[in-house]
């Protein structure tokens, strides 16, 4: 049969397979900027306000700085200002320091509610900094803080706070999470936030009940009927449902309250589950047992990938399988669509249904995805735009099952009409047919996607192989050649400063001579681990330059910061005790450091070459030391 792609199911698939290609893409794109950090003005007629906009946060790595310590020495802490809306700040152990000032401009005391509406943060402390310039805490919320210690008992962490007309307030807000760090801190007026809370909470009763509805309904009609696949939908509803009432506070709220345990692991555990409960749905809906027994032992195998999932976010941190089960699940909605639209274009009439539920879920799920990864912003539309994806999906994949349902019976009454053996004989042959064909075209393909994905694993271990130097495993200099040549044209455009650090181990040539080249080599691994171990920021990179040398680019650092890097690694190496048949072979390092904002009067190579001088200069200064040029 030819068929063109205008064909419905064929721009289903295509269409899914498009959005998830550039969902890949677009995640690697900067999320935001940084601006000038502002006072917030909460206006008379104002219900709520961002506090984004005017706020500004930075990483204690020690996890042991005081909220009096940042009030009497602020401008000691590297700040840096918010993005407007949201603060997407994926994964981290060390604690995160929000400034902000608000000012109200009504002419009474005014009654506010802060409002962080993102129940999966640990520890939450809010503290209001006081006239005589003392930080006062104004209470705690977060997961881990049990129900009768919070200020108020809510979905969402609130605060309430009193403003008094016209005087500036410093607030600050501590947090320490194991969880994504999304932020979505909103000001409201007391009466506007108890309003929009009502509103919200109906709709979301709204969203629940349709839900709750359709999966009992549906498990009824399993009870009566046996089929698996009303079992599979049902509990696949259910499942959905937790994780709609673990990420809108629900379920902390009101199902298992002061488990932090659950609560931490319940958006991978309820989402994984889902999406396993789904592929079984898929499964048995579309019949692939019969239908595709390849698709059917890969759904198996996808089966079995999402158990392992699920018993792996049990004990590895969200840190890493939060991301994993995110693309997980976009790769199951995709793959969905493009086998249901495979199944419409075969004549499964209830397939059509099947495939724009999940085209709905897709569009919903990637939207909601990019939001929590920062590349859009937090609003109502992307924090809904999931919720409403499953709401259509669950009605969808209902009619989908009625509309099968109907159509067994008709089938059921046609087939008393015809000769029972005709039938018989004229099916077999004809699902024969379909399976051979099948089988083939999908062993075909199978064995190309084999190849292919063999051949492209191969480029990238030869093209990791051509910038990896074999005896530190760090990049070589021709990798350096390209990256410094990038991130100079990098830093120029953004006017931004860049560090130079080059380093020679001291006295390596008689280290050599004495003990032999394999000592010499271990050295040189032992020097380039200390490198490595003090050049894990991002945007630092270390780099074998050639021999004893190597050489460690720094972005976005001025002189202080790569001079505090440089004696870092120097101290690292005077600590190296390398034991040799008896004898401590002891290292030390000369470096050299050149840091400029690349102007067309100061080339790359001028950088290079100041650096190298610096290097000499330390050389020539009694070695093991820090020059900077």
């Amino acid at each position: 049969m030819k068929y063109s792609i205008g064909r419905p199911d064929r721009v289903y698939a295509f269409v899914s397979v498009a959005i998830l290609i550039g969902f890949v893409f677009f995640v690697f794109r900067p999320s935001y900027a940084f601006e000038k950090q502002q006072v917030t003005s909460f206006l008379e007629n104002d219900e709520s306000v961002s506090i984004l906009k005017g706020a500004s946060y930075f990483w204690d790595e020690t996890n042991n700085v005081t909220a009096d310590k940042i009030v009497a020495q602020r401008a000691s802490f590297q700040w840096r200002n918010s993005p407007k809306k949201s603060l997407n700040l994926f994964y981290s152990d060390d604690t995160l320091w929000l400034s902000f000032f608000v000012i109200s401009t009504s002419r009474n005391m005014r009654m506010i509610v802060l409002e962080i509406d993102w129940p999966f943060i640990d520890n939450i402390e809010l503290y209001r900094v006081d006239n005589d310039r003392l930080a006062v805490r104004q209470g705690m919320q977060g997961d881990h803080v049990l129900t009768h210690d919070r200020p108020l008992k809510n979905r969402a962490y609130i605060f309430p706070q009193n403003l008094e007309s016209q005087k500036q307030v410093e607030f600050l807000m501590k947090i320490t999470t194991s969880s994504l760090i999304l932020l979505p801190i909103e000001l409201w007026d007391a009466d506007a936030y108890w309003e929009n809370e009502t509103a919200t909470q109906t709709l979301l009763s709204l969203f629940f009940g349709l839900v709750i509805v359709m999966g009992i309904y549906n498990f009824g009609v399993w009870f009566y009927t046996r089929d698996v696949s009303y079992l599979y939908y049902s509990i696949f509803v259910a499942f959905v449902s937790l994780y709609e009432a673990s990420i809108t506070g629900y379920g902390f709220q009101y199902l298992w309250l002061d488990s932090a345990w659950l609560n931490d692991h319940a958006l991978v555990l309820f989402a994984g589950l889902s999406f396993l409960v789904g592929a079984l749905f898929v499964d048995a809906f579309l019949g692939l047992e019969e239908a595709n027994p390849i698709m059917h032992k890969a759904i198996g195998f996808l089966v079995i990938l999402y158990a392992a999932f699920i018993l792996f976010s049990f004990f590895v941190g969200e840190v890493y399988v939060a991301p994993l089960g995110q693309y997980m699940g976009l790769l199951l909605s995709a793959g969905t669509i493009v086998l249901s639209a495979h199944e419409w274009h075969k004549g499964n009439v209830a397939a059509r249904y099947f495939t724009v539920a999940w085209f709905v879920l897709l569009l919903g799920t990637s939207v909601y995805t990019l939001m929590l990864a920062g590349h859009i912003p937090h609003t109502i539309f992307t924090e809904s735009v999931q919720r409403v994806g499953i709401s259509l999906e669950v009605l969808l994949l209902s009619f989908a099952l009625g509309d099968r349902f109907n159509r067994q019976r008709q089938m059921a009454k046609q087939a008393t009409d015809i000769s029972l053996h005709l039938a018989t004989e004229l099916n077999r042959s004809h699902e024969e047919k379909i399976r051979i064909q099948a089988q083939a075209q999908q062993g075909l393909e199978d064995k190309v996607e084999q190849r292919t994905e063999e051949l492209r694993e191969a480029k990238k271990r030869l093209e990791l192989l051509s910038i990896t130097d074999q005896l530190t495993e760090l990049k070589n200099r021709r990798c350096f050649d390209d990256c410094y040549t990038s991130e100079y044209k990098r830093a120029f455009r953004s006017r931004s400063s860049i560090a130079v650090m080059m380093i020679d181990i001291d006295h390596f040539k008689r280290v050599n001579d004495t003990y032999g080249h394999l000592v010499g080599d271990e050295c040189i691994r032992r020097v380039a681990q200390a490198i490595h171990i003090h050049s894990q920021r991002p945007g630092d990179m270390a780099f074998r330059y050639g021999g004893e040398e190597f050489v460690v680019l720094l972005t976005d650092t001025d002189c202080g910061g790569s001079g505090n890097v440089a004696q870092l690694i120097r101290q690292e190496v005077e600590r190296i005790q390398y034991q040799y048949n008896g004898a401590v072979v002891g290292l030390s390092v000369s470096i050299g450091i050149a840091t400029t904002i690349p102007s067309d009067e100061v080339s790359e190579k001028n950088v290079l070459q100041q650096a190298d001088d610096a290097l000499y200069q330390a050389k020539k200064n009694g070695r093991n030391r820090v020059e900077v040029a």
